[in-house]
């Protein structure tokens, strides 16, 4: 074959039109047979059509193209193999449209295979069949390569979850190169946020307030400053900013909040306590404030604990005291219990299959069950009764216990 002299005759661009109707007609029909007729055609269109043939052209209005002759001539010049390969070689693969449609299509649906053998957990593969049913991919993605690197960068990222407390910038960094790869306008942000809220059986993000909270609920963590630590009572000594805050805030019984970088900023030495309670979300340590049950110092970890709670609470280990923690009988609740008794060696706080099965509830357990890695018959009982209490409902009884603890009362064993 020769190129350059096929660009010199059939790819000159007076015969541009008669290609692009050649291209149009051999991909729907790739036979080297039948006619062409070309309207409305320029002189130079003819004479050039005229030249490449070896002859002359009448001059009209219209004229036919015949694909046969014009095959045999590109043949017979020894320019290439015949009009087929002359076409895909100047524009392109002659592939059906409607078989270009059918390939596209296969390869989307092994894109979604591929994604979903990464994984055995069914919310996932159920969300990703959803992703693509729903077009989302298609709309986020511009192409097929594209689609394909995003979602490679979020099953590496669902493989970091829950994390440890890492910034949100660092697993941006480590997955795709680019700390800003999570930034808020990015299209991997908003599917990883919708994944973890499925995961999670929480509502999805809806502005920056709920976006942090995804990222706490899987340990991830914004920034250092933005995130902080809701506590009430914890006492240390004031040789430090943060130490004196604690001092004065515990002096007062009123709560307060410091954020990682504070807690971080100097050497803080905590007054030892025998037991520290741990909630879930801040009604509790707003309740125990207003009621006066203080005796019991209070960490919340205010959804999933990374940051500053999850500091603060290893070096409340570390300093010998018992940590108790009571959260929400819902699997995102259970999963937090799991967690720190695995970090902490916490112990229950009215988390017993009694508690749970005596306080009325409405709400549905959404998401994939979590086993309570101290029951097994609540986990049962949970999957049982189908429902869900959340931490508010039982505010009474917590702030019963609190008051008995200050009046020198046994912390009883609420699991046994």
């Amino acid at each position: 074959m020769d190129e350059a002299r096929l660009r010199q005759s059939l790819g000159q661009p007076e015969l541009a039109r008669i290609l692009h109707r050649l291209y149009k007609r051999l991909r729907t029909r790739p036979e080297v047979s039948g006619h062409l007729i070309i309207s409305e055609a320029s002189l130079a269109e003819q004479q050039a059509y005229g030249r490449l043939l070896g002859k002359h052209l009448p001059e009209r209005e219209r004229f036919n193209v015949s694909l046969s002759e014009l095959d045999q001539c590109l043949r017979h010049a020894q320019i290439c193999d015949g009009l087929l390969q002359a076409v895909t070689l100047l524009k392109g693969p002659l592939l059906d449209p409607r078989e270009g449609k059918r390939q596209e299509k296969q390869q989307w649906l092994n894109l979604l295979s591929s994604a979903q053998e990464n994984t055995q957990n069914p919310v996932i593969i159920t969300w990703l069949q959803e992703l693509f049913q729903q077009g989302t991919l298609k709309r986020l993605a511009a192409n097929l390569t594209e689609a394909e690197l995003l979602l490679s960068h979020l099953m590496e990222m669902l493989a970091h979850l829950p994390a440890e407390g890492l910034l949100v910038k660092q697993l941006a960094a480590q997955v795709t190169g680019d700390a800003h790869g999570l930034d808020e306008d990015r299209p991997l942000t908003g599917l990883l946020l919708n994944i973890i809220a499925v995961l999670q059986g929480r509502d999805k993000a809806s502005g920056a307030s709920s976006r942090r909270k995804l990222w706490l609920s899987a340990g991830l963590v914004p920034d250092h400053v933005s995130g902080s630590v809701l506590l009430l009572g914890v006492d240390a000594r004031e040789d430090s900013l943060c130490g004196q805050t604690l001092h004065q805030h515990a002096k007062a019984a009123q709560a307060c909040r410091l954020t990682l970088a504070q807690l971080k900023a100097q050497r803080l030495t905590l007054v030892p306590h025998p037991l520290v309670a741990i909630c879930e979300n801040p009604a509790v340590v707003q309740a125990a404030m207003l009621s006066g049950a203080t005796a019991v110092p209070i960490v919340c970890t205010d959804g999933q604990p990374v940051g500053a709670v999850t500091w603060l609470l290893a070096a409340l280990a570390n300093s010998g005291c018992v940590l108790a923690y009571h959260g929400d009988f819902d699997w995102p609740g259970i999963a937090i219990a799991n967690r720190l008794r695995s970090l902490f060696d916490t112990i229950p706080w009215r988390m017993s299959p009694q508690d749970y099965q005596l306080t009325p509830a409405q709400l549905p357990l959404q998401g994939s069950p979590v086993p309570p890695a101290w029951s097994q018959q609540l986990g049962e009982e949970m999957i049982s009764r189908g429902l869900a209490v959340h931490e508010e409902a039982m505010i009474p009884t917590l702030m019963k216990d609190l008051s008995n603890q200050g009046r020198g009362e046994a912390w009883p064993d609420f699991c046994a």
